[in-house]
């Protein structure tokens, strides 16, 4: 996921993941940044995972 700590943004990768899908994630993160996608809560207040379908699409 990315997060953003005013305009500057980082991202949090898997690292249990193969090398493979964390550099998908991470490139589709980044995609994310460079797009201008704006920052979404990656959870509803439920704790249910919350993203923006176009956006995912998108990036």
């Amino acid at each position: 996921m990315v997060c953003y700590d005013g305009i500057e943004a980082f991202i949090v990768a898997n690292d249990f993941n193969d090398q493979k899908r964390q550099t998908s994630d991470i490139a589709h993160e980044v995609a994310h940044v460079l797009l201008r996608l704006p920052p979404e809560n990656p959870f509803h207040a439920s704790g249910i995972r919350e993203f923006h379908p176009e956006h995912e699409l998108e990036a």
